[in-house]
């Protein structure tokens, strides 16, 4: 174990820093063995930079490592497998699923490696022939390569070496189960043939006998007692019915598992959900529950992160600052507005997230009004002085008041673009912009129209350095033949 000094020390550092991983810090008092300040000093180091690394970063890459580790050595077992994939042939033996970039990689690598001896560019075209599923090309080569003579185009001279065809270091995990099933397909096909024999021999002797059972559901009349289940007052459904009804219900959000009939208040036990259900969408069922369970516990003092469903008791009321200690978040919040952690201020003085999106959608906008793009080649440019007529680098020119293109000076006879100020227009086309840019996100976002921004563009654009009026010497008020602006 540590010397209690260092590990006192260490402990201190993470109620200041829980995001930190704990092993840095120690490292960190190691090098300062000799200084008496260093729990001061170190402090102050990881208050000015910020950059130490995160638990959260540390505990992510552990479990890549061991992702990594389990899909490159996954092993088969005939059920956990159809747990998994429970119609293998529809998922494995059709084409019309998109692939990741990851897996057409991890395919295109697979195949180059299996099969040093041909050319890329025709295991390419196989890929692309199957939108690049790896097991349905590899039988097509399977059946292609028997007929590939010594002298054929689709061999390279020489067989490709081991450096050549390493698979991608990052592991895709549906490309593994994929060619699990390719070095299993033919026992999975027995099995699920042998399987369907025995169900459909069960169900013939069933039916002879007069025991097959009805779904209250769906009315399937031919359902074995195996393939129903029961709300605690008895009432049977075929479990597909109960799987697809469950769906819906987690779908929804909710926890909630009523009987399919509609008179009965029951709801289905965990033990028929756990069995009915995949073993992934169990575990969310699960947590969920859990989740209820502990708000409608309704525990003095109990406060929830905001961003995860990590929950703790904080019975100090002064204590404004929750730290979650869940691995998968470690954020801090305000206990109180729920926002992230934004002492020493106020929460009414923090920018809530509906209001940075509001703000930030007007500032986009306001930036946008200013800017000019060349028409001809979009370079993008802003004028602070000079003549309105301007000339791009790349020929063009056009008219800063009015945008109009390819003009001469002949343009600012008869118009009314030999405006001066460019505080004033600019201004003016940012009070434009502001203003349709807020009409806008509302008509988007109606549930916004509550909402008093702590930091208005419109407010503020008066305050712009540069934009006040009269600000102007009025060096430009007339335009000049030999004062073209470029830019």
């Amino acid at each position: 174990s540590l010397p209690k000094n260092i590990q006192e020390e260490v402990d201190e550092l993470m109620e200041i820093f829980p995001d930190c991983d704990p092993n840095y810090l120690y490292d960190k008092l190691e090098e300062h063995t000799n200084d008496k300040e260093r729990l001061k000093n170190i402090a102050m180091e990881l208050f000015e930079y910020k950059n130490y690394p995160k638990l959260k970063d540390t505990l992510d890459e552990r479990k890549r490592q061991a992702k990594h580790n389990q899909i490159q050595h996954l092993q088969f077992e005939m059920e956990s497998f159809l747990v998994r994939f429970p119609d293998p042939m529809g998922t494995f033996l059709k084409a019309d699923k998109e692939m990741t970039p990851s897996y057409k990689d991890h395919a295109m690598q697979q195949l180059r490696r299996e099969y040093r001896q041909l050319k890329k560019s025709y295991i390419t075209k196989v890929l692309e022939t199957h939108n690049y599923h790896y097991h349905l090309s590899k039988k097509e080569i399977e059946q292609d390569i028997v007929n590939i003579t010594a002298n054929s185009r689709k061999l390279r001279k020489q067989p490709l070496s081991e450096e050549e065809c390493q698979l991608p270091r990052e592991p895709d995990e549906f490309f593994y189960y994929e060619k699990l099933f390719s070095e299993n397909e033919e026992e999975i096909k027995r099995y699920l043939h042998d399987k369907k024999q025995v169900y459909e021999l069960r169900l013939q002797e069933a039916r002879d006998n007069g025991e097959l059972m009805e779904c209250q559901c769906c009315f399937d009349e031919e359902c074995l007692f195996e393939d129903m289940a029961a709300c605690p007052e008895g009432h049977l459904f075929c479990k597909t019915c109960i799987r697809r009804s469950s769906e819906v219900v987690i779908g929804e959000g909710k926890t909630d598992f009523k009987c399919l009939n509609g008179s009965c208040s029951e709801k289905f036990s965990l033990a028929i959900l756990q069995h009915v259900l995949p073993t992934n969408v169990f575990s969310i069922v699960l947590k969920k529950m859990q989740e209820e369970e502990i708000k409608m516990a309704d525990i003095p003092d109990l406060v929830s992160c905001p961003f995860c469903s990590f929950a703790t008791i904080m019975p100090d009321q002064n204590d404004k600052v929750f730290k979650c200690l869940n691995p998968d978040c470690l954020k801090e919040s305000c206990r109180l507005c729920k926002e992230p952690n934004h002492v020493p201020l106020r929460c009414d003085e923090v920018e809530k997230q509906g209001e940075t999106d509001m703000r930030t959608y007007i500032e986009a906008r306001l930036t946008e009004a200013m800017i000019r793009r060349c028409h001809r080649c979009q370079k993008a440019f802003v004028k602070e002085f000079g003549c309105n007529k301007m000339t791009c680098t790349c020929g063009a020119s056009s008219c800063y008041v009015c945008r109009a293109e390819d003009i001469d000076y002949n343009h600012f006879g008869d118009s009314n673009c030999n405006e001066g100020d460019m505080n004033k227009l600019h201004r003016e086309e940012m009070l434009q912009a502001a203003t349709e840019a807020r009409d806008k996100y509302l008509q988007d976002h109606p549930e916004a129209a509550e909402i008093n921004l702590k930091y208005d563009p419109l407010q503020h654009i008066q305050e712009f350095q540069g934009l006040q009026e009269g600000g102007d010497d009025g060096q430009d008020e007339e335009y000049d033949e030999e004062d073209d602006e470029d830019y």
